[in-house]
């Protein structure tokens, strides 16, 4: 099961790979997530959510072998080779 923050991270990851047509992350790199003010929960909050998506890639790489099957296949099919 995936909690909020992974599903964050990977819309994050998604949004990157849209912009940038790769799903190489620079480690210092931070993407600025755009969600949709509709989908903000919590009165006066801002529908951007800062990922540190490089810390992130690179701390879920060093760590896939802990990681369930479905914590894989999702950034698998968003194009992480070694997530396969």
């Amino acid at each position: 099961m995936l909690n909020d923050r992974q599903r964050e991270r990977l819309a994050a990851l998604d949004q990157y790979r849209e912009r940038t047509g790769q799903v190489v992350v620079p480690r210092q790199h931070g993407e600025v997530l755009h969600g949709d003010p509709a989908d903000v929960r919590t009165p006066g909050a801002v529908a951007e959510v800062s990922a540190r998506l490089g810390v992130w890639v690179s701390n879920t790489k060093s760590r896939r072998r802990k990681l369930s099957g479905r914590q894989l296949a999702l950034p698998a099919a968003l194009g992480w080779e070694w997530a396969k």
